[in-house]
């Protein structure tokens, strides 16, 4: 029997220098910070001043979180950022993995999203297991720019579905498929710069204590931000309109706090009319051109002129709010030059990435 080979005797690195230089060898260049790492690209997500308050909107190569109750219009949000992915990066495609079986068609193309089988890849699957082999492959094929789970909470392993009797405990298992899943997607997706949003609901703890997000604790920190949606109910938050004998509700509005970032300061609350279906209110979904004015107000980018006049960053002038809102409406290049503007006043608060990058759809 040869004798059993002796280990090498580590040797301790000279300087830094040298042990990044023996690091680097072993483990390869991808596990040092590099002077040429990919700069980051925001996908709008229809309201201004959440994409403001994300750092420029939904950040890809990293992992997102949307929570909150029924009918916050979560999953809408989600359908119009990757409809704006698809206009953004025409090579690329989306993908929409639907764990809780409440996808709608119509709904989706209504809202603009791009159905076909060359832009959208649609899931429906069965378990926890399923979503996460197939969220892992779909980011390894580097074909997708943005790719939605809806949702965290809608997932349930293979074994509780089928195999398990309803008075079964299967405490903590689901949970584990999800972490393994939470880390999986936060190396793949700086690797491959796909960008994923889980969509997620409030569940409440066991002691009763407040609500919390659905799914473990990894969430948190495998996610880049988390964006708590809520709609208002109340009556000055809701829209209705007469059709025939009844008055309709036709939009409501709609609060979307930045709970917690790692591209900026959080704490940003968002607020925009949410629009069932397009009437004489506006387009269906969210209607940016009011909330653009507002903001680009606020903000400085619309300056005050003479009278009730407004100085645009071309040089133009509109006489209050219906002359801008009108201008903004007709003007797809000044809602361009004003989106722009918003995103580089607040590029100095935006952690270092070497640059950052913003192509308004």
């Amino acid at each position: 029997m040869p004798p059993a080979k002796k280990k090498a005797a580590y040797t301790p690195p000279k300087d830094l220098a040298a042990l990044h230089t023996a690091t680097v060898k072993r483990y390869g260049s991808s596990i040092e910070r590099r002077e040429d790492a990919r700069p980051i690209t925001f996908v709008p997500t229809g309201s201004v001043s959440l994409d403001l308050g994300l750092g420029g909107g939904i950040a890809l190569g990293r992992c997102h979180q949307v929570v909150g109750k029924p009918g916050c219009c979560k999953s809408s949000l989600c359908l119009t950022t990757l409809r704006n992915a698809q206009k953004m990066l025409k090579d690329k495609g989306v993908a929409y993995i639907d764990a809780e079986r409440t996808w709608t068609w119509e709904y989706a193309e209504k809202l603009g999203l791009d159905t076909s089988k060359k832009r959208l890849f649609y899931a429906k699957p069965k378990s926890s297991e399923e979503v996460s082999d197939i969220l892992r492959d779909l980011m390894r094929s580097e074909l997708f720019s943005l790719i939605v789970v809806d949702s965290i909470g809608g997932m349930e392993r293979a074994d509780a579905l089928y195999a398990k009797q309803a008075e079964d405990s299967d405490m903590g298992k689901n949970a584990q498929v999800i972490s393994r899943m939470a880390k999986q997607v936060a190396v793949i997706g700086g690797d491959t710069n796909t960008g994923v949003i889980f969509v997620n609901q409030y569940r409440k703890n066991f002691d009763g204590g407040m609500d919390q997000a659905s799914g473990p604790m990894i969430m948190g920190y495998t996610t880049t931000d988390s964006i708590a949606m809520r709609r208002g109910n109340q009556a000055t938050e809701i829209a209705k309109l007469k059709i025939g004998p009844d008055e309709i509700e036709v939009s409501h509005k709609v609060y979307a706090r930045v709970e917690r970032s790692k591209l900026r300061t959080a704490g940003v609350v968002a607020e925009f009319w949410w629009n069932k279906d397009t009437t004489e209110l506006g387009p269906i979904g969210i209607d940016e051109i009011p909330e653009l004015f507002e903001v680009a107000k606020f903000t400085g980018i619309l300056t005050p002129a003479a009278g009730s006049y407004l100085n645009f960053p071309d040089g133009s002038k509109e006489n209050g709010r219906p002359g801008c809102i009108r201008r903004l409406r007709e003007d797809p290049k000044i809602v361009k030059t004003i989106r722009e503007l918003l995103v580089q006043s607040i590029a100095d608060e935006l952690t270092p990435e070497t640059e950052t990058t913003f192509t308004p759809v």
